[in-house]
């Protein structure tokens, strides 16, 4: 899982994540949960005072949300959660962006996870794959969100893997579009913007 990003705008803690799950475990109540208009994250606010002023900290912190009531303002068991979990992040139509039908490599259908969390083993597969990747020690993927220029730039970092970079860089394109600015480096590819979901997508349905 990748860590969600704490940002604070005075006595209010706003939660940067690219799952429901993971952001409702940041915060203790009052909270106001919201997904962004860029469509694969959640922010959640801790709000100590009034949930109303929750829209101001999210813009304060460069973010728009698509809704203008928050998605869940209590405290939910680890059932809701999942169910909660389950109906935003599962849905057929949640490709985060990935051009599935552009892909030259195999891609295969995730199962339903049966952790609050959304947690999924590796599902194998991927000895005829050109390249590989490695989760990281938490059983993680390794994609991480890098700010930079006073946090006013996004880029996705990709470390852990093995294989020719420009195969991989290649195939991101494919997936991802050309548009996408995409930069191999030593141990590691960068793609400026926000792409954590998608990459998280596109690993777990190779296999890795």
């Amino acid at each position: 899982e990748n860590s969600p990003a704490r940002m604070w705008r005075g006595s209010r803690a706003v939660v940067v994540a690219a799952s429901p799950a993971l952001a409702l475990r940041q915060s203790p109540p009052p909270f106001a949960l919201y997904q962004t208009t860029r469509n694969t994250q959640f922010v959640l606010v801790h709000t100590p005072t009034t949930l109303s002023r929750a829209p101001h900290y999210i813009s304060q912190c460069g973010y728009t949300t698509t809704n203008a009531s928050p998605l869940i303002t209590t405290t939910p068991t680890t059932s809701t959660v999942q169910e909660y979990s389950t109906t935003v992040e599962d849905t057929p139509h949640k490709s985060f962006g990935l051009r599935i039908h552009e892909a030259t490599l195999p891609l295969q259908t995730l199962p339903k996870s049966d952790k609050p969390s959304g947690f999924l083993p590796p599902l194998g597969n991927t000895e005829n794959l050109p390249f590989r990747f490695l989760r990281t020690k938490n059983q993680g993927m390794p994609v991480y969100r890098q700010y930079r220029q006073g946090r006013t730039k996004i880029f996705t970092i990709l470390r852990k893997y093995h294989g020719e970079q420009q195969i991989i860089i290649s195939e991101l394109h494919r997936v991802l579009g050309n548009h996408v600015k995409i930069v191999g480096k030593t141990n590691k590819i960068e793609l400026e913007g926000d792409y954590i979901a998608a990459l998280n997508l596109w690993l777990k349905r190779l296999g890795f």
